[in-house]
């Protein structure tokens, strides 16, 4: 899961200060965003940075053993692409790195996130691990039949990775693995239709995917059942924000003359066995057009696993820009985004989740 940006100077009047790093020893400084006036530096506690190696910041440690620590969001950022990148762990106020997980070949590109705060990556190379909540250790990994392209966390715990591809010619092996309380083995739920996209459980624990239309796998069930509607949704990858499925429409569905630089969200409501479209919010990007990745993270009161509240911010990278901008929008209003949290120079969009440690 719930599978949801940064520029240099913008209209809005929003600035970046670039990245200073000491000296071996020394200690890394990283941007933080302003309006105006001074741009200010955060201090981290290691500066491994693109070395192959995990690492957290020694001031996040220190922290976390505090006795008053208070909790606080940070946003996981997987990288999908060519290229050994890390699960990046910022800050979500400020933005400042504080941590890298490296694992496998590629890292984790689709990230989830468990009521916990443990991060799930699903990563297509490396297949699925799962790290724990404010450490870079992976604490598990999963025996799955293919390779993961995304993942969800149930409310109860039940952990399912979406995968594209187990060795068919071409998308026939796709499917849905369930690891029933997060276990390390797992059930393959063949796909409905072929080539599926990232699936979401909703808080009933009920699985959905959508593929042309959209398919439900009841909480307990054994197979996919058809849902009912009278309009067409596209294939796209979907996440719960605390009250409706969310589906990603791909950006090419999104697009007008009028509004050439949108990509768009569908809210979907389920009833028995219909669904209903009941809200299309519109995101919007004045720099370049906005092309969010198949994850996307949803900022609610408690955004860790099932949000408990709906979500009031979605924060993505957008792909359709370079340097890679991380923007936060307003959700479910849309709209233009309200910030940009970073940038990414070296690693393709990933998919992101928020979490609160």
């Amino acid at each position: 899961m719930t599978d949801f940006f940064v520029l240099r100077c913008f209209a809005l009047g929003v600035c970046l200060s670039y990245v200073a790093l000491a000296g071996c020893g020394g200690t890394a400084q990283v941007p933080q965003l302003f309006s105006g006036g001074a741009a200010q530096t955060v201090p981290l506690g290691r500066q491994d940075f693109n070395r192959g190696k995990s690492w957290m910041s020694s001031s996040w440690l220190n922290e976390l053993h505090n006795p008053h620590h208070k909790k606080q969001k940070f946003l996981y950022l997987g990288a999908s692409g060519n290229g050994h990148h890390p699960v990046d762990i910022l800050d979500y106020g400020t933005g400042a790195l504080i941590g890298q997980v490296y694992w496998g070949l590629y890292g984790g590109s689709n990230l989830c996130s468990d009521r916990n705060g443990n991060v799930y990556a699903a990563s297509w190379d490396s297949g699925g691990f799962e790290i724990q909540a404010g450490t870079t250790k992976v604490i598990k990994t999963f025996d799955m039949q293919g390779n993961p392209d995304g993942c969800s966390v149930s409310k109860s715990g039940d952990v399912a990775f979406s995968i594209l591809d187990n060795g068919h010619e071409g998308c026939k092996g796709s499917g849905v693995e369930v690891f029933p309380s997060g276990d390390r083995h797992g059930t393959f739920h063949p796909g409905p239709e072929s080539c599926n996209m990232p699936a979401a459980y909703d808080d009933k624990g009920n699985l959905f995917i959508s593929d042309s239309k959209l398919w439900e796998l009841p909480a307990g069930g054994s197979s996919w059942m058809p849902l009912r509607s009278n309009r067409s949704i596209s294939s796209g990858p979907l996440e719960w924000d605390g009250k409706y499925l969310a589906l990603l429409e791909p950006y090419r569905l999104c697009e007008t003359q009028k509004k050439p630089k949108r990509g768009c969200i569908d809210q979907i409501a389920v009833s028995g066995n219909r669904y209903k479209v009941v809200n299309r919010i519109q995101v919007l990007d004045s720099s370049c057009r906005v092309e969010l990745d198949s994850g996307w993270a949803e900022n609610a009161e408690k955004p860790n696993g099932q949000t408990t509240s709906p979500a009031t911010e979605i924060v993505a990278v957008n792909d359709g820009c370079y340097p890679l901008p991380i923007r936060v929008w307003s959700y479910p209003a849309g709209g233009a985004p309200k910030r940009t949290i970073s940038i990414r120079h070296d690693a393709a969009a990933g998919a992101a989740t928020i979490v609160t440690i």
